[in-house]
């Protein structure tokens, strides 16, 4: 069963939101919500699980939260005469000089340029009621971090996801952007097809800025380079897709603990060999992310094209492994 929201409320449902009732998605029985703040979760007078209430932003109902980050809230949208969800980042901040208000704005431009199979789209930027929004489509499905914790997978499966991922950052790469976020919140899966989604810390790499006082991204993906306050580049990416694959294969970060020791492993120069540390690992795929996690950006893939067809082979060889599995056992 999907875990995920794929059916949009009815028109009639949403113009019960104009009446001050909120829909509890758990029991799906309506409260009466009239008086209270929207945007936030209250206790559902039915079943006690929390309930959202919802806001109206432009022409969209906002009426439930998908996702959470540094710059604003993700929420699931819908407008009247349309079945279709959308999603809408939203920040409190309207302030044109506000450095959170020009990350979203700067989001929306980079997203908006953008047109590629597994790349989200986003529709346009603006602000209402005090707050600045970015409209996107939603994106339903299971995130890298949900399938690494409680999912099974095949080799096909995994390599499959990797060359749509790596055809993502290709396409990015080529338009002169680097990611910047890569981590398993920010990848997300439904059926065969991979999505690549929230581009806050996107930046086309003529633009970077170096601030020793501010280290952007998780720590457990972020590149030696950005520590040390080298300019980046799309190897960087690649240093971030080998840690994620770590996590999706091993169920934990190549390094752990708390962010001061997480950064330090970066910035150590050795790696222990991935089959050292996971010998039931296949062999091939811990010889490619030994590759991308390489401390020094030299000693990485230097290109997408090398990366793909890397993964392609093994891609081809998981498949045939498949076929030959299924004869035998015919």
């Amino acid at each position: 069963m999907e875990g995920y929201r794929t059916t949009a409320l009815t028109e009639d449902e949403l113009k019960r939101f104009e009446d001050g009732l909120a829909k509890c998605m758990t029991c799906h029985e309506w409260c009466d919500m009239e008086g209270y703040e929207p945007l936030r979760e209250y206790e559902c007078q039915s079943c006690g699980e929390n309930v959202f209430m919802p806001m109206r932003i432009t022409e969209f109902w906002l009426y439930d939260v998908t996702g959470e980050g540094g710059m604003g809230r993700v929420y699931m949208a819908q407008k009247y005469d349309d079945p279709k969800l959308y999603a809408i980042k939203l920040s409190d901040y309207t302030d044109e000089c506000d450095f959170r208000f020009q990350s979203l704005l700067y989001e929306g431009d980079v997203v908006m340029s953008f047109e590629h199979p597994h790349i989200a789209t986003a529709y346009r930027f603006g602000y209402k009621s005090g707050k600045a929004f970015l409209l996107m489509d939603y994106v339903p499905g299971y995130t890298l971090e949900q399938i690494a914790k409680g999912f099974e997978f095949s080799e096909v499966e995994l390599y499959s996801w990797m060359k749509q991922l790596v055809d993502a950052l290709r396409y990015m790469a080529t338009t002169g952007f680097i990611y910047r976020d890569l981590k398993p919140q920010n990848v997300i899966v439904r059926g065969e097809k991979l999505t690549l989604v929230d581009f806050g810390l996107a930046i086309h790499k003529d633009e970077q800025e170096i601030d020793d006082d501010n280290l952007i991204g998780s720590p457990s993906y972020i590149p030696p380079e950005r520590i040390k306050g080298i300019v980046e580049d799309e190897r960087s990416d690649m240093y971030a897709l080998g840690m994620v694959f770590y996590y999706v294969v091993n169920g934990q970060n190549y390094f752990d603990g708390p962010n001061e020791e997480i950064v330090e492993g970066h910035m150590h120069p050795y790696r222990y060999p991935i089959q050292e540390l996971n010998d039931y690992l296949p062999e091939g795929l811990c010889i490619l992310i030994d590759n991308l996690i390489a401390h020094e950006m030299e000693d990485r893939y230097q290109t997408y094209d090398e990366l793909y067809n890397d993964i392609c082979f093994l891609y081809d060889s998981a498949v045939e492994a498949e076929q030959e599995e299924v004869e035998v056992e015919a």
